[in-house]
């Protein structure tokens, strides 16, 4: 039995930080990534 991750990350932030430490922790497909997207800062940007 293998142990499992989970990694939280924000969406929008650099996101070659979390692309760079899934690759670094050779995470794998049983892995759990959580993706916090924060409301808009400017009306009216979707």
């Amino acid at each position: 039995m293998t142990e499992t991750k989970t990694y939280l990350s924000t969406m929008g932030f650099h996101e070659s930080f979390v692309l760079r430490l899934l690759s670094r922790t050779n995470a794998t497909r049983d892995d759990e990534l959580v993706i916090v997207v924060p409301r808009p800062v400017i009306g009216g940007v979707a």
